[in-house]
């Protein structure tokens, strides 16, 4: 599976490193561990009689335990955990969490303790899951999400887990994959969704922290109706005026990317090299209603080789 570590801006939960539990997928009910209750069995509740034979019978007819492979071939809607092994601590053995409604599925998978993980969504056909779409999130700033198709996954290759308890941060995962899947479908209808949000003035400067003062004003102009998807970048310090035309693309439901298409501006830097395409940088929507600026093939002229740039007046006005 070649899958890439996730970055998610989204608040993702982390699954890296934690203990999976391994509680039974059906708990015992009283009536299996009360040795007073004498109840005849056709006096049961139909509950207690499904559960009961599950808890004691060390042969159960009905339904597999939760760590055995060749999983039931359930079409009910629900939540669905397996495992490439029957143990929820296996190092690079690989997991799946998905939520399953008629035929459709959307959830992750990945590797125990390790960055290789991605977002999943497809149909359920009896044991297999096809027609799968993956999102594997940015390895970093310089990155934007993949989405891909991905091989059929028989899911009699696996084992049932327990869904209760699930690992820490699972269910915070599952509901980011839910909705990057759903901005990456609505993208793929029209490119320029969500970016009416982003329409605006942005400005934000660099400068230096000590030794002669150095000062690099930037300002971003995202416009919106027939130019939209358009946006300008202008850039001033003492021996510069660059003037740039980009396209601005939509990233993830949080973040959007600048890429370069003309140069306008009379003092061009050695930046002047870029070509038509290029991502110049990212702004991201972060914790709190708070910017950030992701750098790429423009990376800051006085904070060298910060990958981050959160500048303390970054704002944004209406165009």
């Amino acid at each position: 599976m070649n899958l890439r570590a996730a970055q998610i801006v989204i608040s993702t939960g982390v699954i890296l490193g934690v203990s999976f539990g391994c509680a039974q997928e059906i708990p015992e009910s009283p009536s299996a561990t009360t040795s007073e209750d004498t109840r005849p069995s056709v006096t049961e509740s139909p509950e207690e009689s499904e559960l009961e034979p599950k808890a004691v019978d060390p042969k159960p007819k009905t339904a597999l335990p939760p760590q055995t492979k060749n999983p039931v071939t359930s079409s009910s809607d629900g939540l669905y955990f397996y495992g490439e092994v029957p143990t929820t601590e296996a190092l690079g053995k690989e997991y799946l969490l998905f939520r399953q409604e008629g035929t459709q599925v959307i959830g992750w998978n990945a590797r125990w303790a390790t960055d290789d993980r991605s977002c999943l969504r497809g149909q359920r056909q009896g044991d297999k899951i096809t027609n799968i779409e993956t999102a594997i999130a940015p390895l970093g700033p310089s990155e934007t999400w993949v989405f891909s198709m991905l091989d059929d996954i028989p899911l009699s290759n696996y084992s049932v887990l327990p869904t209760q308890p699930l690992p820490e941060g699972s269910q915070g995962l599952l509901d980011d994959c839910v909705k990057i899947l759903e901005w990456q479908t609505n993208v793929a209808r029209s490119p320029n969704y969500g970016l009416n949000s982003w329409v605006g003035n942005y400005t934000f400067s660099e400068a230096t922290s000590s030794g002669a003062p150095q000062v690099m004003a930037y300002q971003i102009d995202i416009f919106g109706g027939e130019e939209q998807g358009r946006g300008k970048v202008s850039i001033d310090g003492q021996m510069t005026a660059e003037r740039l035309i980009v396209e601005v693309r939509p990233e993830s439901p949080t973040s959007v990317g600048l890429y370069f298409q003309e140069h306008t501006g009379e003092f061009p830097t050695e930046r002047s090299l870029l070509k038509p395409g290029d991502r110049l940088f990212g702004i991201e929507l972060i914790d709190g209603g708070n910017l950030q600026i992701s750098w790429d093939k423009w990376e800051p002229l006085i904070i060298v080789n910060q990958g981050f740039f959160v500048p303390d007046d970054l704002s944004r006005q209406p165009l």
